[in-house]
């Protein structure tokens, strides 16, 4: 696989006296290597904190759906909320399939261990999950 992902670096030159620097960047490419390399040593304590986000994201909709269970009616969604909900779940969606990063993070885990790869696909799925939720309410 030749993916190439491009992290974006700031670069403080072009505007040395601006409060405004952090406006003017370079796109700067990242191998395939380097990326996997990055993601091969985890951080624990992101792992727990992306962990803890999930759980909290699934424990916020259970009030919801034990609210729409008991009632039997959905009553009270807003079907604006519901339409601009899906639109917003379907593009984030499409935003992790299109990016080449979330290709090549998926893609280095032939190489890196299992809790490597779970670690570095947790951004993926909490945003797949937060989906999932929505639509089943």
């Amino acid at each position: 696989m030749n993916s190439v992902v491009y992290s974006v670096a700031s670069n403080n030159n072009m505007l040395p006296y601006s409060n405004f620097a952090f406006l003017e960047t370079t796109i700067q490419p990242q191998s395939e290597p380097d990326r996997c390399n990055h993601l091969n040593q985890p951080s624990m304590g992101q792992f727990v904190v992306s962990c803890l986000l999930i759980a909290w994201m699934v424990l916020s909709y259970i009030p919801q759906w034990h609210r729409i269970i008991s009632r039997r009616s959905a009553e009270g969604l807003s079907t604006l909320y519901v339409l601009l909900g899906a639109a917003s779940g379907m593009c984030a969606v499409a935003n992790i399939l299109i990016l080449p990063a979330s290709q090549v993070d998926a893609g280095c885990c032939r190489t890196n261990t299992r809790f490597a790869c779970i670690a570095g696909l947790l951004g993926m799925v909490q945003v797949l999950l937060g989906v999932a939720l929505f639509w089943t309410m």
